[in-house]
């Protein structure tokens, strides 16, 4: 695996995503980032975060613009537009090469309510196109859920288009983008396009995604599929939640996004996710562990291996000073299947950082991670900031 992938991949997991972070959905509730993440501010969703998020994004609590003709509420949509802006430079010092300086990472977000059983997600960010090249806007994000309550039930269907999310974009409601499955190419960072259907309520949920690989415009799509499962119980002070997910089916190949015509390649995978959000000596605790298992004749980074791909990543925040100063580790196993005779193809790699709000949607964070597998060691330290309104 390549050792500056599985770097800024381990330092990128412990990087709040800005897809996570979107003050416009605290105005449309009236109400502060803290209600919807935990204590030790995002990605981590609570209860209300979840139930929020599988409504579709249509829960207000601030006045809408209603029809008043035949149909009663035939239009209802909050009375102000939910624009967002983040943006988050960074600077990564890896101790084998020089610095890379990011100042120019921007999303523009507009989300939130359209009507009573419909929402939207949408990302149009700023790629700098790297050294010696012309940046662009594009769009990166793409989403419209449109949901149903029935009891304590909500049932949604979800089309989507990312650049970035994966197969997660149909539907997720835990902190597992970074997790196993994005070390082996199938979330975090991979583009996707497709639908999701999924059942929500406070203590399960389930969903189906056909998704296929690229989020650009092409003929000959193949869809394949993914199923998950979880249960989220509260069990005294502790939010907890166990899943399980498989992935099985064809999708196309890619080229730049792009999925390329009359190829095919097998998605068959399975991952566990664990997920506790609580106290511990009245300090706030957000842990998770995710494990992945992708075969070897299917889409991963790196194509075909002559062994399965595995990771474990486990993730842990700790609010040493609540909503204030959060102390955060990580820990990453990776194999990405290629092992050969006399070629080791496990990577270990651990981070450790501080990260500090300045207020809830500010904040400054530093990292440094460590490869501590005996293939290729090496170090990098990072700084970032994001900075969301």
């Amino acid at each position: 695996m390549n050792r500056k992938l599985l770097l800024a991949g381990l330092a990128a997991m412990t990087v709040a995503s800005s897809a996570y972070a979107i003050p416009a959905f605290a105005r449309q509730m009236n109400v502060s980032c803290a209600a919807c993440h935990t204590g030790n501010g995002y990605p981590s969703l609570n209860r209300f975060g979840r139930d929020f998020k599988a409504s579709g994004y249509t829960m207000v609590a601030e006045k809408t613009i209603d029809d008043n003709g035949p149909k009663n509420n035939f239009m209802s949509i909050p009375d102000a537009l939910n624009v967002s802006v983040v943006a988050e430079p960074s600077v990564t010092k890896d101790s084998k090469s020089d610095s890379t300086v990011t100042t120019n990472a921007v999303g523009i977000f507009i989300g939130g309510r359209v009507g009573e059983h419909m929402g939207s997600f949408v990302e149009i960010g700023y790629d700098d196109g790297g050294k010696n090249t012309n940046g662009a806007w594009s769009l990166a994000n793409f989403v419209v859920p449109l949901t149903y309550k029935v009891g304590d039930n909500t049932y949604g269907i979800v089309p989507f288009n990312t650049d970035g999310h994966g197969v997660t974009g149909g539907f997720e409601v835990l902190n597992i983008r970074h997790g196993a499955l994005g070390k082996l190419g199938i979330s975090h960072g991979s583009a996707a396009q497709g639908v999701g259907v999924y059942m929500y309520n406070e203590n399960f949920n389930i969903n189906y995604t056909a998704w296929s690989q690229g989020n650009k415009s092409a003929s000959g799509i193949k869809l394949a599929s993914s199923v998950k499962a979880a249960y989220t119980p509260q069990i005294g002070d502790w939010d907890l939640a166990f899943a399980a997910q498989y992935m099985f089916g064809n999708t196309n190949d890619v080229n730049n996004s792009v999925a390329i015509a009359n190829t095919s390649v097998k998605t068959r995978a399975f991952a566990f996710d664990f997920q506790a959000l609580g106290n511990v000596s009245g300090l706030p605790v957000d842990f998770v562990a995710t494990y992945a298992n992708v075969a070897n004749d299917s889409v991963a980074i790196g194509g075909l291996t002559p062994n399965n791909k595995t990771a474990f990543v486990g993730d842990l925040a700790v609010g040493v000073i609540p909503r204030r100063l959060i102390l955060l580790g990580n820990y990453a196993r990776t194999d990405d299947g290629k092992n050969a005779v006399g070629v080791d193809a496990k990577n270990n790699a651990e981070m450790l950082g501080l990260r500090y709000f300045l207020m809830q949607n500010v904040y400054a964070q530093t990292d440094i991670t460590f490869n501590s597998s005996n293939q290729q060691p090496n170090k990098a330290w990072g700084f970032s900031m994001s900075i969301a309104f």
